[in-house]
């Protein structure tokens, strides 16, 4: 099966990979949340958010009245939708960022983010960056972002209620658990490893990854799918992601997984909504 992966990063892990530069050289730095270099005097009171996941908790934590500007993938809540657009994940507009006159910036470091944040903190913004390819920096990011603003006791309940809510949906394994695969994209199709939050949702609903590649999102050839004695596959993205895989593994005949997907897209920021999107997976995985 080893010559069939290809390990790679995918899209969505553009926003949650550490890049080297976030610490420095030092490949054991634990990946927390964090000020990059300076932090703010006093709570802000303009806030740029640079990742879907960071608007999102700043609305959460009734703090979303500060945010001025956030990406065009920046669109949940609805107000969100609304605000100034500093472009996407990796090609930020610095001119339009610094002229919202930020006095925070939230961001989930990606090496395509690098000369933008390292402008920033070289002009004393403050830059808050955390990351959240597992539960427990999706945990920690919250509680950071509730600090980053000056809200810290908005984001302890918020991380309480993240933990009561996929507590809920935990079920112990069964021997007969169905073995899944979450697919977040599907050209490449690209999957959820070992060492991602969307693994750790398999289990935590009592299901079995059919992957055991520690990588965060390898890339899988239909030869790779074939091997690995998948019951389903759950399309992340949506319907229309969901048609392409059926049609990606008719090839397989009867030994094709069944394919189920979401009205909506999953799994794609792991944030406080994710408990949400658990729910769902949990549904699609056990369906009948």
């Amino acid at each position: 099966m080893t010559r069939s992966l290809l390990v790679a990063a995918a899209a969505l892990a553009a926003a949650c990979l550490v890049p080297f530069w976030v610490y420095g050289a030092d490949p054991d730095a634990r990946r927390t949340a964090h000020f990059l270099d300076h932090r703010p005097p006093h709570p802000p009171a303009r806030v740029v958010s640079l990742a879907p996941v960071t608007t999102e908790i700043a609305f959460a934590l009734g703090a979303g009245d500060r945010v001025v500007a956030v990406t065009r993938f920046c669109d949940r809540p609805a107000a969100a939708k609304a605000l100034p657009k500093v472009g996407g994940y990796v090609d930020v507009n610095l001119e339009a960022l610094l002229a919202q006159k930020p006095d925070l910036v939230l961001a989930m470091p990606s090496s395509g983010q690098r000369d933008v944040l390292e402008q920033l903190t070289a002009r004393g913004i403050p830059v808050f960056v955390g990351f959240a390819d597992r539960l427990r920096e999706t945990r920690d990011l919250i509680a950071g972002v509730g600090r980053a603003l000056g809200v810290p006791k908005a984001g302890q309940r918020a991380v309480a209620d993240f933990d009561q809510a996929l507590a809920k949906l935990s079920r112990p394994p069964v021997p007969d658990a169905p073995r899944v695969l979450v697919a977040v994209a599907t050209r490449p199709l690209v999957v959820a490893g070992r060492d991602a939050f969307a693994a750790e949702a398999v289990a935590l609903i009592g299901a079995r990854l059919a992957l055991s590649v520690d990588a965060p999102w390898p890339v899988l050839s239909l030869e790779a799918v074939a091997s690995l004695d998948v019951d389903v596959v759950v399309a992340a993205e949506g319907p229309a992601a969901g048609e392409a895989l059926r049609a990606m593994f008719a090839p397989l005949g009867k030994s094709a997984p069944a394919v189920r997907a979401p009205d909506a897209p999953i799994l794609m920021r792991p944030g406080v909504s994710l408990p949400a999107d658990v729910a769902i997976l949990r549904r699609l995985v056990f369906a009948p």
